[in-house]
């Protein structure tokens, strides 16, 4: 039918049947619309016999000028009304029915054109023809433009509620509250409609489970952006090849154990090589027993996708589960992945070493006192406000931390410098009402003046301020195996070197603490009295005071520290030999640590065959007079053309040095995991830290509302 149409020239209106007309697509009824039936110059309309007269079609309705909706049909010698015929469901005369009856046809087009469902036919009639012309769209046009516009304003109030709490996960804030309308992501949408008209229309229009407020919502869109902040560091340590596993384990806010997850992974930017600890995830765990650990760190390395043959390291604390010989963590992942070898944070070995040091008896009796003078000064805020008003509130006093010894030579230094107010706090202390307070206070005021006291002070301020540096730099993600052993034996040599002049050393020593008594508290340099029958504390035999606290202290507590350093920081580990490859120490390269350099890379290295003609083409570039490298990280990045020797220094560099990063990551986990979001998931848990710890990769909201539409519930 609309085919015919078409083909006609001039179509007859009334050679069609109704149905069919109006079955007929657009561009049909336009040409219906827009063709009229146009008399050649003489012709008549043929006359009908109508009661005793003849009759002919009125010349004047085929005038389109006077009657435009009006089409003569010359098969049934009739009119029609064209939008009436084409639009109208019903049919009647004009409409369907040609208008035979000349004698009433004035009267009768006349009414018809006043009646409403010819004045509706002719608007959607002039509405086909304007579509058709494109001057005007088609209602379903119109339809799917404002779907289209509706469907925009939804993405972009779901983009504005994304950022939303990509915000507040970045800040580590909470996104929820015990009321919906009194938490931080509500008021700040409600602080952002005002500015963002997408936003505020769609909270206005959209139903209450369209919105993409609800908690599900919520979680769905910080998975589905931690997510991505996951994916692109599982891509990173992909592309790396080469990773160590860092690992710990902490009990949260709900007492449960949350194991982190680390990687350690090389990633080449534009800048030069760069050392990365990431978090990767926190996994809960009922169990801290070796064996289920192992299991439950396999599991979800597996799950990340990650070649098991390419993990080379292995860092963790001291705990026996995980670093235990035979059980551990470390003995169970090593039996099964061979190259993923152990190594013991070096931090908690210096840790170690410290508190082993620090049980000569002079010194432990020092650290005691200060331990416990400083705890009474600072546990009570009333106490505290006392010492802040000797000093005008600028210099706070700190309590020891349990676990960082090294750090202890801050406070001990800052007790030296504020000895005035500390004494001036306890002495006003000594005058409280409350007995034990003040009895307490008048014990510490008379031993922090014992001459026992000042000496041991100042003989461990002395040694252990050389340390925490030493600790500080070991924390950085950077840090690699062979800066670390050159710091470990820098400090023990340092150490021995004023071991082996004792005497010059501790002199400045001496003079310092006398100084500081006499000016303090008016007391002068002792000794204990000494016996042939003591065996309580020490008592090396000596005529001064200066001799003998050198002899029964400061010498007792450098030895103690020199054997505790070589015995936990030399690391005796058969990978950290290709330090002999770098430039600094290539020259004591003897052929058989080259050898035992062999054996141990051949299987990581891809053509194992060249290492000897590469380490000749290397030793004779770095003899040229070029600027040599100077770390790992310039090795790596000087042997691109050398893949085997590029492999060693990788690996090499791969190699974890700490367990710091987990630490770090632990304090994420208290800061967001905290008494008010204490049922929290642990893949909200998970998302949340990986927003918070890395705020230097990118995420795309867009992204997510797009995963979120393509999911399974769509929102746009």
């Amino acid at each position: 039918m609309e085919s015919d149409v078409l083909t006609a020239a001039c179509p007859d209106i009334g050679s069609f049947s109704l149905d069919a007309l109006r079955r007929s697509g657009k561009s049909a009824h336009f040409k219906l619309l827009t063709t009229r039936f146009t008399p050649s110059p003489g012709w008549r309309p043929p006359s009908t016999r109508q009661g005793k007269q003849g009759r002919r079609c009125p010349t004047a309705f085929l005038d389109a000028t006077k009657h435009p909706h009006l089409a003569y049909s010359v098969g049934t010698d009739g009119l029609f009304c064209v939008p009436c015929t084409l639009m109208r469901t019903d049919q009647v005369t004009l409409a369907g029915l040609p208008l035979r009856d000349w004698s009433n046809a004035a009267k009768v087009v006349q009414a018809h054109y006043n009646t409403a469902p010819h004045k509706t036919a002719v608007k959607g009639a002039v509405n086909l023809q304007q579509v058709h012309l494109k001057q005007q769209q088609s209602v379903l046009d119109r339809q799917t433009a404002a779907d289209n516009r509706q469907k925009q304003i939804r993405k972009e109030a779901m983009n504005s509620i994304c950022d939303n709490i990509l915000y507040l996960a970045r800040q580590g804030l909470a996104i929820r509250g015990d009321e919906d309308a009194k938490s931080n992501f509500s008021n700040l949408l409600e602080l952002q409609r005002k500015h963002d008209k997408s936003l505020d229309e769609h909270l206005k229009t959209a139903g209450d489970n369209a919105t993409g407020k609800s908690h599900r919502i919520q979680n769905e869109i910080i998975q589905l952006l931690g997510g991505q902040a996951g994916t692109e560091i599982i891509s990173r340590v992909k592309k790396a090849k080469w990773f160590s596993l860092l690992a710990d384990e902490s009990a949260d806010i709900s007492k449960v154990e949350q194991v982190a997850l680390i990687f350690r992974y090389i990633r080449e930017t534009l800048e030069g090589i760069e050392v990365r600890e990431d978090f990767i995830k926190f996994a809960s765990t009922t169990s801290s027993k070796g064996e289920a650990l192992t299991q439950l760190i396999l599991d979800n390395l597996v799950a990340f996708g990650l070649d098991l043959d390419n993990m080379i390291g292995q860092g963790y604390d001291g705990g026996s589960n995980m670093s235990g010989k035979y059980s551990g963590v470390q003995a169970r992942i090593s039996s099964q992945h061979p190259r993923a070898q152990y190594v013991h944070c070096r931090t908690h070995n210096l840790n170690r070493a410290i508190i082993q040091a620090c049980k000569v008896v002079p010194i432990r009796n020092m650290y005691n006192i200060l331990e416990k003078v400083l705890f009474f000064l600072t546990v009570s805020p009333k106490r505290n406000a006392i010492y802040l008003s000797f000093t005008d509130g600028k210099c706070k006093l700190r309590k020891f931390s349990p676990t960082r010894w090294s750090d202890h030579s801050e406070q001990t230094g800052t007790f030296i410098e504020q000895t005035s107010p500390i004494c001036d706090t306890i002495t006003v202390i000594r005058d409280d009402d409350d007995s034990k307070v003040a009895g307490d206070a008048t014990s510490y005021f008379y031993s922090i003046q014992s001459w026992d006291f000042i000496i041991c002070l100042h003989i461990a301020y002395d040694l252990m301020s050389h340390l925490n540096p030493v600790s500080v730099a070991l924390q950085a993600e950077g840090m690699d195996l062979v800066r670390t052993a050159e710091r470990c034996n820098d400090i023990i040599k340092f150490m021995q070197s004023k071991r082996d002049d004792a005497e010059t050393t501790f002199s400045p020593i001496f003079e310092k603490a006398t100084t500081y008594a006499n000016d303090h508290y008016e007391v002068l340099p002792s000794k204990p009295r000494t016996t042939g029958r003591q065996t309580q504390r020490a008592n090396a035999p000596a005529e001064t005071p200066e001799e003998y606290w050198r002899r029964n202290a400061y010498i007792p507590f450098l030895d103690h520290l020199i054997t505790e350093l070589r015995d936990r920081m030399v690391l005796a580990l058969p990978r950290l030999k290709a330090e002999y490859l770098m430039p600094h120490r290539i020259q004591d390269l003897e052929p058989k640590i080259w050898d035992e350099i062999k054996a141990e890379y051949s299987g990581l290295c891809p053509s194992p065959s060249s290492l000897d003609a590469e380490l000749e083409m290397w030793v004779d570039d770095l003899d040229t007079g070029r600027k040599k490298p100077t770390d790992l990280s310039c090795c790596v990045a000087d042997t691109k053309f050398l893949p085997n020797l590029n492999t060693i220094f990788r690996v090499l560099l791969t190699m974890p040095v700490t367990t710091s990063t987990c630490e770090r990551s632990f304090s994420t986990l208290r800061r967001i995991k905290d008494w008010l979001r204490n049922r929290m998931t642990d893949e909200r848990l998970t998302s949340l830290s990986l927003l918070y710890i890395h705020k230097d990769i990118h995420v795309s909201t867009k992204q997510c509302v797009e995963d979120l539409d393509n999911g399974k519930r769509r929102i746009l």
